[in-house]
């Protein structure tokens, strides 16, 4: 046998791989979108009255990113993070939950969204959560504005750096639940 035709299929070979690993569709190149969604701002009361759980606790790994045309049509991106509860200050609470969040990469579809909350491994949050409805994962109320990360008693909301006291926090939705 010739050289070229070793070369012809070898070549044969690895293209056919990668399309039988990558299923085709996404061969030739890496898809990167980015999102600039409006988000609605919200004060604390709002967050509060609006959020379906309010826990405190550590966010663990994630558990795997999802891939999905949402409701608008759009292909959309999702993580999954698991959240061992540590209190839960609003709503009832496994001792672990999943939050999703917008963005990340799944095969070779990466997706970043502007003011989702970012979560990393091993932090402690307080986190003001939504059901979602179709099942029984949680989104961020509010994307960045439903997200803190917790140092003591102190409070620090991810992406403006507005600090709060855990205790003033907690006594707010005491307050909000006797009302």
């Amino acid at each position: 046998m010739t050289k070229q035709r070793q070369i012809i299929r070898l070549s044969i070979i690895v293209i056919g791989s990668a399309v039988l690993f990558f299923g085709g569709r996404e061969l030739y190149y890496l898809r990167s979108i980015e999102r600039y969604p409006l988000m609605i701002e919200m004060d604390e009361q709002t967050l509060q009255k609006e959020a379906d759980l309010i826990i405190r606790g550590t966010v663990e790994t994630p558990i795997g990113t999802t891939r999905y045309i949402d409701t608008t049509g759009e292909l959309t991106v999702a993580t999954r993070w698991q959240v061992n509860v540590v209190e839960s200050l609003k709503g009832d609470s496994s001792e672990s939950i999943v939050v999703r969040t917008l963005g990340g990469r799944y095969g070779l579809t990466e997706l970043w969204v502007e003011d989702e909350a970012a979560f990393v491994s091993g932090e402690s949050v307080l986190l003001y959560l939504d059901r979602d409805v179709d099942s029984t994962e949680y989104r961020v109320a509010g994307m960045f504005q439903g997200h803190f990360i917790v140092d003591d008693d102190k409070l620090t909301q991810q992406e403006t750096g507005k600090e709060q006291s855990l205790n003033d926090v907690k006594a707010g939705i005491q307050i909000d639940k006797n009302l």
